[in-house]
């Protein structure tokens, strides 16, 4: 006897359905079907068979028939559903060639702001209001605080891309240390970011319209840094030097 059709016993009923017609091959394809049709998603199911759980969700159904054979024809499961957490990846570049993951333990209804809260206490290196999720998938999205990842269609083993932000608090200093202007600029660190850190502050040098007579350094950690440190790209500055940049221009 081949097998026809599979049966799946909830609580409360029985549902049966044509191994061929819905093209059944794996213990996938059947959490799927039911999960469109029950509106419970499949990392929330868990089939059991002769008692026991099924964790290879691509177990073929056709091997699993060959090693439990009947003469009906059909394979009887027990279908277990309840909300259970799952990993996502979190995906961060420090440049365009380099980069590095860590899974983040999750539920489907958790909010954005709930994964950052989550995110930041699994790594305290990552302050709340220094990140920024984004669709690793389409990078053009940033995931917004107040939807959850069932809104954007975010499951088991999905990739989420971390971006961080950085605030560049700039000042303007009179030959005597006085402050005469000071102003602060924040920045995402956008998919494969090329530009520079000098690229941001010759923007900023226009923007408070800065007088073309002055020198200027960075203060990073509370350490003094030359103008080379300009030339560090974006990325790099806000993985390994922190989410704060300061930047003095002094009057000649």
């Amino acid at each position: 006897m081949a097998l026809k059709t599979i049966c799946l016993k909830f609580l409360t009923r029985e549902e049966k359905a044509d191994v061929f017609e819905n093209n059944f091959r794996c213990i996938r394809d059947i959490k799927e079907w039911a999960g469109k049709k029950y509106k419970v998603h499949f990392w929330n199911q868990s089939l059991l068979f002769n008692g026991k759980v099924l964790k290879n969700d691509y177990k073929n159904l056709f091997e699993l028939f060959r090693e439990n054979p009947n003469d009906s024809g059909t394979l009887n499961f027990q279908v277990l559903a309840a909300k259970t957490p799952f990993n996502i990846k979190i995906v961060q570049y420090s440049d365009s060639s380099n980069r590095k993951h860590f899974l983040l333990e999750v539920h489907e209804d958790d909010t954005i702001a709930t994964v950052k809260e989550k995110l930041h206490a699994l790594k305290p290196k990552y302050p709340i209001p220094y990140i920024s999720l984004c669709d690793y998938c389409d990078p053009r999205i940033e995931l917004e605080d107040d939807k959850t990842l069932v809104d954007y269609g975010l499951q088991p083993r999905s990739s989420v891309e971390l971006r961080r932000i950085i605030t560049l608090v700039v000042k303007l200093q009179a030959k005597n240390g006085q402050t005469l202007k000071k102003d602060s600029f924040t920045y995402v660190s956008k998919y494969l970011d090329e530009r520079l850190l000098i690229d941001l502050i010759n923007d900023i040098t226009k923007e408070m319209d800065l007088p073309k007579a002055t020198t200027y350094y960075f203060m990073v950690n509370g350490a003094r840094e030359g103008h080379n440190f300009g030339c560090e790209s974006i990325r790099n500055v806000v993985c390994n030097f922190g989410e704060e940049i300061h930047c003095i221009f002094k009057l000649l």
